[in-house]
């Protein structure tokens, strides 16, 4: 987030340009992302492992659902330059994802 709110080029440019050019695929912006999606995949899977995260949920959707909500959090102030308030928006997702992926006594 910190990133969308600092660098409002890169982050349009990222959000509505960039994926729907045919290299994306090969591009420096989706080796950056592409190491963060494995990073926190590999995050997931150890708190799966530790029994502090849901054995329930893939792993995947997990962290589908992570980025998918930063990114559209972010997208609208990007696109109509708006403010993006990290701490703020960090803390709310936090909040709202651990409270579903927290291994908890009566779900797997």
């Amino acid at each position: 987030m910190n990133v969308y709110a600092k660098d409002r080029v890169f982050a349009k440019i990222l959000l509505l340009q960039v994926r729907s050019f045919s290299d994306y695929s090969t591009s420096e912006p989706y080796m950056l992302v592409k190491r963060f999606s494995q990073l926190l995949l590999d995050i997931i899977k150890e708190g799966v492992e530790a029994g502090e995260i849901r054995d329930d949920i893939d792993p995947r959707t997990i962290r589908q659902v992570i980025i998918g909500s930063i990114e559209h959090v972010c997208l609208t102030s990007v696109m109509f330059g708006r403010d993006i308030h990290p701490d703020d928006l960090t803390e709310s997702l936090c909040e709202l994802v651990f409270k579903g992926i927290e291994k908890r006594p009566g779900n797997r």
